[in-house]
């Protein structure tokens, strides 16, 4: 399945990306129980717990200003988890982008992040955001979410349209870090560990 764009406008948000399957590492097999469960050798991990999809909710910024009355909140679905667009008064504006991260032996975890961006452009989103003009859209903002385990809130990014059908991908970041976590393969171990555990 791949997150789509719907093609009218819509206060339903775009699903979800899935990616195609990936190769796993080598596998062990555990048995108990009646139940037969593929294990990755490397880390132990069972395999389906590789290739992860992680949507934020909310932006950092909008949990961190408290209660908030919904006369200040413009969400472009039903609720913000469904939601690809939002606008949050004395808080700011903000695009959901996928961010995904290529990880050891062909894994790859995908986060659904928020991206803050210059309120003075939502308009301009928002005009294009059900057009066929998307396809041509890119902008620059911050990471409106703390990804883990590299933090990385607040760093500046840019993001961009790869697929008519989906949402924006980051693209690029001027901060190290980001830039890394975006170009570079990470240890799948060190990464799944910061929100599955060991």
């Amino acid at each position: 399945m791949v997150a789509h764009r719907w093609a009218i406008h819509s206060p339903v948000a775009r699903p979800w990306h899935s990616l195609i399957a990936q190769q796993h590492a080598p596998t062990v097999r555990l048995y108990g129980r009646g139940m037969e469960f593929d294990t990755c050798a490397d880390c132990g991990r069972a395999l389906d717990a590789h290739d992860r999809h992680i949507k934020f909710a909310l932006p950092d910024p909008v949990l961190d200003a408290g209660q908030i009355d919904a006369a200040d909140m413009w969400l472009s679905g039903p609720d913000a988890k469904s939601s690809t667009l939002m606008q949050v008064q004395n808080v700011g504006a903000f695009v959901r982008a996928l961010l995904p991260v290529t990880l050891t032996d062909d894994h790859v975890v995908t986060y659904g992040v928020w991206i803050a961006i210059d309120p003075a452009e939502f308009g301009r989103v928002f005009d294009v955001w059900w057009k066929p003009e998307y396809q041509d859209l890119a902008l620059d903002g911050y990471l409106g979410n703390s990804v883990q385990p590299w933090g990385l809130l607040g760093s500046p990014v840019s993001i961009a349209v790869r697929d008519p059908e989906s949402i924006p991908y980051c693209t690029q970041s001027s901060a190290n870090q980001l830039q890394s976590v975006i170009a570079d393969t990470w240890n799948h171990d060190l990464v799944l560990a910061a929100y599955w555990g060991n």
